[in-house]
């Protein structure tokens, strides 16, 4: 009956005016349009109009106005066998199901629902994410679960023989992290104490072999022997084998170090270095004498030198800028001083023979500085005398406590 109205209409038109072939083909395709969807026709570019419902939870979450995360989607053709399908994917949270994703699926239709709604739901053991999808554009907006989704799976449903799994406890983990962290601390700790009372004993040892009494002999005479009145100011330096102090004699300053009894043997040393013959130099420390105070109990034993205020290199170059002409200037008093230390001196008239001398203490805290910029060395309690044709005698007793000393220290 259709396609008679059809004819009808059609020859009507054509006895009322007639049409160009290409009019008549857009006249067709019209009515196709029209018919299509009132009867149950196929569209001519129906497979292109697969459509889904979408929906992205993390986007409405994410998106603050919701744009973008839910609508249709527009589905594209398919592949070889598989064509297109819309889907489902949601969440089973406590007997309560949330929706996660929404959209077009490229599958194959055998394991999808033919029907006009999401029925057939597939899951995996122990999974809470289930997975629906069916064929027929938009059937996706309706779903339906069915009831066995609630039932327990048969993995579930046995009962677990195996033993339980004990996690470690956050209050073991911090103890094992804490012992691995402070074990080689400790390590270190326990090795440098055993050092320091190893240090500390065999200090103690040369300590208690010292005599209450001094039955040495004194050195031979100094100029300030005498014990001329010294006027102790205020202490410059902490050395190792004692403190120097800025002193005042006859209103003329000096340097006062003053040495505890435990290191005499430094005392007697460095004035013997200092009272060799040709010992006079200008890159030498200016020696003015020594005296033993206290009494035998509390004795303390001073070397007294010239003073120099601008005091040593080290602690000079920390607090002030010199210039390249100090810079030289420095450097070449300083070989000068050593040159004449190594050098061996014969006699002279005047003089004795002066032998060679190893410092084995040179650095910058050992060097001072004079008002001209110049430098010269002191500090001789570590040194060795090298006489000719003579040993060199055992090393004196204070380098073993000094090498110690350096051991701990770094």
């Amino acid at each position: 009956m259709l396609l008679l109205s059809a004819k009808k209409t059609s020859s009507t038109v054509h006895t009322t005016m007639p049409l160009h072939k290409h009019s008549v083909s857009y006249f067709l395709i019209a009515v196709h349009l029209i018919l299509c969807p009132c009867y149950g026709l196929t569209s001519i570019n129906a497979t292109n109009d697969m459509l889904c419902e979408k929906y992205n939870e993390t986007m409405c979450n994410s998106n603050s106005n919701g744009e973008g995360c839910n609508g249709t989607e527009e589905c594209k053709p398919g592949e070889n066998e598989k064509g297109n399908l819309c889907y489902v994917l949601w969440q089973n949270n406590s007997r309560s199901f949330t929706i996660k994703l929404k959209g077009c699926w490229v599958g194959s239709h055998d394991a999808c629902s033919n029907r006009n709604r999401c029925m057939e739901t597939r899951r995996e053991p122990n999974v809470q994410l289930l997975f629906c999808c069916c064929e027929g554009s938009m059937c996706n907006r309706k779903m339906t679960i069915p009831s066995n989704v609630f039932a327990p799976t048969p993995a579930a449903a046995k009962t677990s023989t195996a033993a339980p799994i004990r996690m470690a406890s956050s209050s073991r983990q911090i103890r094992n992290i804490l012992l691995f962290t402070m074990l080689p601390f400790i390590t270190i700790t326990v090795v440098v104490a055993i050092g320091y009372w190893v240090y500390r004993r065999h200090k103690m040892a040369l300590f208690n072999e010292l005599p209450t009494t001094d039955p040495s002999p004194l050195p031979p005479p100094s100029p300030l022997l005498g014990l001329r009145p010294v006027q102790l100011l205020e202490v410059k330096a902490q050395g190792r084998f004692g403190a120097v102090w800025k002193a005042m004699i006859n209103n003329e300053p000096v340097a006062v170090k003053i040495f505890p009894q435990q290191d005499k043997n430094s005392w007697i040393v460095e004035q013997e270095i200092y009272l060799l013959p040709q010992m006079k130099h200008d890159n030498i420390l200016n020696f003015l004498g020594v005296e033993k105070r206290g009494d035998q109990f509390q004795v303390e034993y001073w070397l007294i030198s010239s003073y120099h205020e601008k005091g040593s290199l080290c602690d000079y170059l920390k607090a002030n800028l010199v210039s390249w002409g100090d810079v030289l200037n420095i450097a070449d008093s300083i070989s000068k001083g050593l040159m004449h230390l190594h050098e061996e001196l014969p006699a002279t008239k005047g003089e004795k023979y002066k032998p060679a001398i190893a410092h084995r203490d040179f650095k910058s805290k050992n060097v001072l500085i004079k008002n001209d910029m110049s430098a010269c060395i002191a500090d001789f309690g570590l040194a060795l005398i090298f006489y000719q044709g003579k040993p060199t005698g055992e090393t004196h007793g204070q380098v073993i406590l000094a090498f110690f000393y350096l051991v701990l220290t770094f």
